[in-house]
């Protein structure tokens, strides 16, 4: 008797199901992963980001304090990238951000350094911005124990460095 393609791979497939093999796996190192056939599922181990951060360099803001332009914020600090602030923003105040940089408590919003006009500790708000405006939320790429990459996907450059970001240092 002869059986046609679709049903001899229907019952290769039910025969592996009903064994409960596995193919066998290995774990490499993350550098060793390109190209591989990932094994098992990756999850987030912990929120990207981890905090709000800024998208834009400029300053940190309550977005009703600049609803009337122009505004005038008085700036209490800095924050560079990969430093985070200790104090909190208040009504009529600002701080200083860079790009990748935590939003400071109190604040929502960020103005582009390009719509601003500093003198001293004074910055003179030229565009209103809303709540949220030039951040990305907390979690909003990927939340604790979200699954990142599904088993059976080929690792390219791209998973590669995804993996690495989850903090994946070998990989099955």
């Amino acid at each position: 008797m002869v059986i046609g393609y679709q049903q001899a791979l229907a019952i290769v497939q039910e025969k592996i199901l009903q064994s409960n093999l596995r193919p066998a796996t290995e774990v490499v190192p993350l550098e060793a992963a390109c190209g591989r056939i990932l094994a098992s599922d990756v999850l987030a181990d912990r929120d990207y980001p981890p905090f709000h951060r800024s998208i834009r360099d400029g300053y940190a803001v309550r977005s009703v304090d600049v609803t009337v332009l122009p505004s005038t914020l008085r700036c209490i600090g800095e924050i560079p990238a990969g430093n985070h602030f200790t104090g909190k923003v208040g009504p009529g105040q600002c701080v200083s951000i860079m790009t990748g940089a935590p939003l400071p408590d109190g604040a929502d919003a960020v103005v582009m350094v390009e719509h601003t006009e500093v003198d001293g500790e004074s910055v003179r708000i030229l565009r209103a911005v809303e709540a949220r405006e030039n951040i990305v939320r907390q979690g909003s790429e990927a939340s604790t124990g979200a699954r990142v990459l599904s088993r059976g996907r080929r690792l390219g450059a791209g998973e590669v460095g995804l993996l690495a970001m989850v903090g994946q240092a070998r990989v099955e």
